[in-house]
Order: structure tokens, then C-alpha cells, then sequence
């Protein structure tokens, strides 16, 4: 008898009388529908194939993104811009703030695509020198600003619990500015009250004013404000824009203010944007104020030009 399709006998030299038949109608069946195999096996290869390439961008994608930022550490992809910070009393600008941005020959990354990067692998230190390095140089060849003209710079709380900050003590071009330095503790990570008192007095000696950076958003508590030598308050965006709908965060910056002047602190307010928030946190005692109601980030051309026109009458 002829079988339809290709069959395969063996059998055994070690055991008689035991064979195998291996039976395959895959023969035929791509003879006979031989376009529609190479058509369904095209597309598993392709799309094999696509899978593949679309794991690989993205895992290179997460791997360059840390390369351009490492690379960029060394190779001034990061740049500086100032953003105005006023008297909400008098509206005259008494200072700005330092703001990191990125870019290189691959585009632009945002703070928030590059500061997690530069924390997970422990590179705070080095960005921060590169940025007080870096705003020195352009800030006091900027002869718009005035002598004591506030500056304030961001700094990681690790670079505070590993003792790093006093390495800042013994930068001459730090100490001998004709700049007031404000230094701004960000407090999205913990901040041992123990361990950061004697780095943080040491700071408050020589002459930094110590700010609590974003207020409210994170881990600072009512023992590391007293037991800690800050001077400033700085109330979060989202205080500011809750202001708008009446909301929580809005009702709470009475009771801040209390503690404010309870402790002596100076406080600012970032984020404004209306005269409606302005007028609410002026009522409320807040003393100063950043946001785009009085100027957005800018690079240091563009912010010398913004200081030259205050001076203007």
C-alpha cells in the first residue's frame, strides 16, 4: 500500500523485532499549500523579529539614557538656568534660583528623566561641583546682579548624610563670592536629624543660609526643623496651585506660616503663576516668591538681560 505522506522506519540492531515508523503528512501538505506556509512563515519571522528589535530599543534606550547623562557630567551637556525670586512686598527681585537643564547632540532630558539617574548611581557630588562651578563663573560676571544678591542651590540630602557639604567650606571661590549662598535641602529622601545637625551647623558657621526645599512633599518633620540649623521654608508648587480650587494643601499654608514664625524662619513660595495666589500668600505672611507670574528659568544671557531691565526706571 502507498501512503499519502513520507513515513521513516528504524529499527533497533540492539533489540529484535523493534522498529520505529515515523509517519510526516507535512510533505504533501506544503506541496500542496506552499504559498500560504511561506506566507505564515514570513510573518513569524517577522514578527519574531519585531518583538526582538522593540526589547532591544528599549532596553537601549534605558541603558543610553545613563550613558548621556554620565557623558554628559564630563562633557557640559548640563547648563544652568535662573529663575527670579521677589519680594512679594516691594516686587523687586532679591535673588534667583539655580535649576539644572540637558541637552546634547541626542535632544533634550528633563530633570525629572536625569535626577533619578544621577541619584541611583550615586553621582549627586559630582553634579553638584559641576553646578557651583558652573553658576559661579557665570553669576559673578554678571554685573547686573547686586552685591548680596541671594543665590540658592539644590542640594541631595545623601551628599548631607555622607559629610560631602563640607567640602564646600573650603571652596575659596564659594566663601569669598559677593553672592549670599542659600542652600536648598530638598526633602525627597530622608534626612537623619542625628547625623546631618553637626554638617548642616557647620554650614550655618560659615555663613549659608539653610533651606527646607519643597516643604510638605516629603520626609522633613517638625524634629528635624527644630533640631537643625535652617533658616528659609520653601513652600511647595502644589500649595500654591491648590490656592485656585480652595483645596487641602491651600488651607494648610496658614498653619505653615505659624510654624514659620514660630521658628524664625523666612519663608518663599514657588509656583505662582496668578495675582490671585500672590495676594492670598502675601495676606498669609509669606515673604517671598518665585514662579512664572514674575519669570520663568533662564539661561544666563537671557537673565542678565531680565536683571538689566529691573534696573531700568
Amino acid at each position: 500500500m502507498v501512503l499519502p505522506y513520507e513515513s521513516l522506519t528504524l529499527c533497533s540492531q540492539v533489540t529484535p523485532n523493534y522498529c520505529v515508523a515515523v509517519f510526516s503528512p507535512w510533505r504533501e501538505f506544503i506541496s500542496k499549500k506552499r504559498m500560504l506556509f511561506l506566507i505564515c512563515l514570513t510573518l513569524c519571522v517577522l514578527a519574531g523579529l519585531s518583538a526582538g528589535l522593540m526589547a532591544n530599543y528599549y532596553l537601549a534606550t534605558k541603558r543610553s539614557t545613563w550613558r548621556r547623562v554620565r557623558r554628559g557630567l564630563h562633557q557640559h551637556s548640563f547648563y544652568w538656568t535662573y529663575q527670579p525670586i521677589i519680594n512679594l512686598q516691594t516686587q523687586q527681585v532679591i535673588g534667583c534660583e539655580v535649576l539644572a537643564r540637558f541637552e546634547d547632540k541626542f535632544g533634550a532630558l528633563t530633570p525629572d528623566e536625569f535626577i533619578p539617574l544621577i541619584r541611583k548611581h550615586q553621582q549627586t557630588w559630582l553634579f553638584t561641583q559641576t553646578m557651583i562651578t558652573t553658576m559661579l563663573h557665570e553669576l559673578s560676571e554678571a554685573k547686573e546682579l547686586p552685591d548680596k544678591f541671594k543665590v540658592s542651590v539644590n542640594i541631595f540630602p545623601y551628599d548631607v548624610q555622607q559629610g560631602r557639604l563640607s567640602e564646600l567650606i573650603h571652596m575659596p571661590a564659594l566663601l569669598e563670592s559677593r553672592f549670599s549662598i542659600c542652600l536648598e535641602i530638598t526633602e525627597d529622601e530622608y534626612l537623619d536629624s542625628n547625623i546631618a545637625h553637626s554638617h548642616l551647623q557647620s554650614l550655618a558657621d560659615a555663613g549659608f543660609t539653610l533651606s527646607i526645599d519643597d516643604f510638605g512633599t516629603g520626609y522633613s518633620n517638625l524634629a528635624n526643623l527644630q533640631n537643625l540649623s535652617f533658616h528659609q521654608l520653601k513652600i511647595d508648587r502644589t500649595f500654591v496651585q491648590d490656592i485656585a480650587t480652595a483645596g487641602l494643601k491651600a488651607s494648610m499654608i496658614p498653619n505653615i506660616m505659624e510654624l514659620v514664625t514660630k521658628l524664625g524662619y523666612t519663608c518663599v513660595a514657588e509656583g505662582i503663576e496668578t495675582q490671585e495666589q500672590e495676594a492670598i500668600l502675601k495676606t498669609a505672611g509669606v515673604q517671598y516668591g518665585q514662579g512664572w507670574k514674575y519669570g520663568k528659568p533662564m539661561p544666563i544671557k537671557q537673565f542678565k538681560q531680565f536683571m538689566g531691565k529691573q534696573k531700568s526706571p
